[in-house]
């Protein structure tokens, strides 16, 4: 099994320190079990070692989460007898390697955020364009057809604005100058309705 790199940043143990664990698992079995991240070892390359010498099959366990290099100082960085300038090495390589560990996780929880953030985008447009086009919305809606109830109020708005917009003054049904018949002058608005207001120049031939 392969070690995982914040494991790595510690020396193995060697000599007479290993001679002593693997006579110790011998002798008592494994007692601590290996942490495993990612398939590769996490904490406990020593007994996983020492196992394989002793011809004892090695007790693993998946590492539970959390900041693996942290946890990997905190766990060797004052139990191991180690030289300052060795130490000062370890923890700057530790560092590195917890920043590069959190800006990759920061980065997959973003690329989450926005995969959610679409998603709901999507949704919102999906249920507005199904409330849309509903049967309900569209016979809510009001109808611009041609002889529609919005049609004839319209026609009823301009033809009544036409007429009393009028400018000369003169009453349909009175003769203008020039005719003999007043009913002559009886026209039909736009809507079929006999207009009883004021007229307009143009409105009527001459």
């Amino acid at each position: 099994m392969k070690f995982h790199p914040a494991a790595e940043v510690f020396p193995l143990l060697v000599g007479k320190e290993f001679a002593a664990l693997v006579s110790d698992i011998k002798e008592h079995g494994q007692i601590d079990p290996i942490l495993v991240l990612d398939g590769m070892i996490l904490d406990g390359r020593n007994r996983w070692r020492a196992c394989r010498e002793a011809s004892v099959e090695p007790k693993t366990k998946d590492w539970p989460g959390g900041n693996p290099w942290d946890f990997v100082w905190s766990k060797n960085a004052e139990r191991r007898h180690l030289e300052p300038g060795q130490k000062a090495a370890i923890r700057y390589k530790v560092e590195k390697g917890s920043d590069a560990w959190l800006a990759k996780r920061k980065a997959a929880e973003d690329k989450a955020n926005r995969a959610r953030s679409e998603a709901a985008k999507d949704n919102d447009n999906a249920a507005k364009t199904h409330k849309k086009n509903s049967p309900a919305s569209r016979e809510a809606a009001p109808s611009k057809k041609k002889g529609g109830p919005l049609a004839a109020g319209q026609r009823a708005r301009r033809a009544g604005g036409a007429v009393r917009g009028g400018r000369t003054g003169q009453r349909v049904g009175e003769p203008r100058k020039g005719r003999k018949a007043p009913d002559e002058d009886l026209q039909h608005c736009a809507d079929g309705f006999w207009c009883g207001a004021w007229t307009f120049r143009g409105q009527f031939p001459r």
